[in-house]
């Protein structure tokens, strides 16, 4: 009897357990609960340098544009002196800048953040030979980069970038007095060195590229318009959501490569005409750029 009774209470147990599961999956499926908001993402442009490394533009408190190096190993963001001077940040006696504002190519916009006023030795040696192909003004490090999950695809022109939900602890310094040990510093010196026994090559001509406004997509060999900026110069020249873009100067568009190797030869034109798709119709557009990165 004594073991009947508590087979009866485990039986109860199971079932009010059962019944306060199904309830819970009840709740979390309730349609009046409020969907989460899906986190903000950017398509963020890229080019190799010469070296394969990989850079973006940037604009720190509205100047630039600035060439960074993406590289997960350095701790922060760090700008050269040479050009922190030569766009007036300044630094702290500590070294360090914080900018209001940090405006990455494509989108992604950090506020408040920390700089690194500093030439790493990788990018003088670099810039002293010239090698990258391009005046690197510095590297974008953790203190930036955790801020998003990124996606790379080498075969594309962009990555795309998440914005996590997510603060990462401010850098620190790793080396005595903020410097890099003697033996890595030297390195840099090393290479300005090399430079007068081997020829550099010439600077490159910075070409800002227009600003459109637009996030597309490809979807079954087009590129379809997503998002339009309000008052962008996409939103002026009649462009919508749900356009697809066939035509850019007259040459067909099929996709997200083509149109970014079309924009690139034609964004120092005033401005550019493009043809759409817009259901049945054909629509003839004249976009005139933005003042872009």
């Amino acid at each position: 009897m004594r073991v009947a009774a508590t087979k009866g209470k485990t039986g109860w147990l199971v079932l009010a357990a059962a019944l306060f599961l199904l309830a819970r999956d009840v709740r979390a499926a309730d349609p009046q609960s409020p969907p989460r908001p899906e986190p903000p993402r950017y398509r963020v442009p890229y080019q190799l340098t010469d070296t394969k490394h990989i850079l973006v533009r940037a604009r720190l408190n509205g100047k630039g544009p600035f060439h960074l190096v993406l590289d997960t190993g350095a701790p922060a963001l760090f700008v050269s002196t040479e050009s922190a001077r030569k766009h007036g940040l300044d630094s702290g006696a500590d070294g360090w800048a914080e900018l209001d504002k940090l405006e990455i190519e494509g989108g992604p916009v950090l506020e408040k953040v920390k700089a690194r006023i500093e030439t790493p030795f990788q990018v003088s040696g670099m810039n002293a030979m010239g090698l990258p192909g391009i005046r690197l003004d510095g590297m974008l490090g953790y203190s930036v980069l955790a801020h998003f999950r990124i996606e790379l695809d080498l075969s594309k022109p962009h990555m795309i970038w998440t914005r996590l939900d997510w603060t990462p602890p401010p850098p620190k310094a790793i080396f005595a007095e903020g410097q890099a040990p003697t033996e890595l510093a030297a390195m840099g010196s090393l290479v300005r060195l090399l430079q007068f026994f081997v020829q550099k090559r010439p600077e490159p001509i910075y070409v800002q590229r227009g600003f459109c406004g637009i996030e597309v997509e490809e979807v079954e060999g087009a590129v379809v318009v997503r998002q339009v900026l309000p008052d962008s110069p996409a939103w002026q020249a009649g462009i919508r959501p749900g356009d697809r873009l066939r035509q850019f100067e007259g040459k067909e568009v099929s996709s997200l490569s083509e149109l970014h190797a079309l924009a690139t030869e034609h964004g120092t034109k005033r401005e550019v005409t493009l043809e759409v798709e817009r259901g049945q119709e054909k629509v003839c557009l004249t976009l005139r750029w933005g003042k872009g990165l």
